[in-house]
């Protein structure tokens, strides 16, 4: 899958988070004690932050020390965890347990790693689900700094949140997760980005990517990677088909032959993002329209279409900013 963390990314993502000194509402460190009601609030808890700070990804780590954020190693294993189902009737599997307990089902993989060292730490991965405000048995919570309390001790916060989520549009969901900042550079062309705002590109990627992220074509995941956005990727990718979800998303010109569609004379299939490749799919256009060579009152030999250049831009430009991307 396109948007699986390597093991290798992974690991370095976590030892990137130790080094933080200040807590984060994304992130929770656990040494080896599991509580499944602890964890299913904090997944409430910390999926109802994603949403309100807009991070895509946020992580449950037990094996690591809350306070040092030193890696100690744990015995958790989460797939082989059971949880009493409370009417006697034996136990649950973890997880089954926690998708029947909150709700929306939570977007949550479990991984196991090992560090050099050979320490045994296990990683909750919470994927963004900003439909609705996640709840445990009803009630929801949220993250203030690194302690996880009731949603409904903070009425402005539910407000925003309830906002954040009425707001939510295709164009800002991932099309690509957890890239580095080579891999955005690779994968997008942030100089078309510059080129079609009349700016120039400063030296500095760092300002590159601050200027990416404020216009919504990346989301920083504060974790050292980037979630490239269905927005960014469409607008300014190399090549659309290194996004699966967005790769029936290209251009298509068809000139066919009469009025009618049954003879197509030249078809042509855009493989950039629509800026990225717009001047070069402008004049294809502009290629296929009748015109005729005029002089004019100055002498001067001139190219006359039989439609306004400004015309078939306007058009052609409303074409694809108004097709339903849902």
């Amino acid at each position: 899958m396109e948007n699986e963390i390597s093991d290798d990314r992974l690991l370095q993502i976590i030892l990137k988070l130790c080094e933080n000194t200040s807590e984060l509402e994304h992130v929770e460190f656990k040494k080896s004690n599991f509580s499944p009601l602890t964890t299913a609030k904090n997944i409430s808890a910390i999926t109802n932050a994603m949403t309100r700070r807009n991070i895509p990804r946020g992580y449950l780590i037990w094996g690591i020390d809350n306070e040092t954020h030193e890696i100690v190693g744990t015995a958790f294993k989460p797939y082989s965890q059971k949880v009493s189902r409370g009417d006697g009737k034996g136990n649950e599997e973890l997880y089954l347990w926690l998708s029947k307990h909150i709700k929306p089902t939570p977007r949550l993989t479990f991984r196991e790693l090992k560090t050099i060292d050979n320490k045994r730490i296990v990683v909750g991965i919470l994927d963004i689900n900003p439909s609705e405000i996640s709840k445990f048995d009803g009630e929801a919570f949220i993250r203030i700094g690194a302690n996880t309390r009731p949603l409904k001790e903070f009425p402005p916060i539910e407000k925003e949140l309830w906002s954040r989520i009425l707001s939510q549009e295709f164009e800002t969901l991932s099309a690509r997760s957890s890239v580095t900042i080579e891999e955005v550079y690779e994968l997008l062309d942030l100089d078309a980005f510059y080129r079609m705002r009349q700016n120039r590109v400063p030296v500095e990627k760092d300002l590159i990517l601050k200027e990416a992220i404020r216009n919504g074509i990346l989301r920083d995941n504060r974790d050292t990677t980037y979630d490239i956005t269905n927005f960014g990727a469409l607008l300014y990718c190399r090549n659309l088909q290194d996004f699966q979800r967005l790769s029936h998303k290209n251009i298509r010109i068809i000139r066919y032959a009469g009025t009618s569609k049954l003879t197509t004379i030249e078809e042509y299939r855009s493989r950039g993002g629509y800026l990225v490749e717009f001047d070069q799919l402008l004049s294809r256009i502009m290629g296929m329209i009748v015109k005729q060579e005029v002089i004019g009152e100055d002498g001067i030999r001139r190219t006359e279409y039989l439609y306004p250049a400004l015309t078939i831009r306007e058009l052609f430009v409303n074409m694809f900013l108004h097709q339903d991307l849902s």
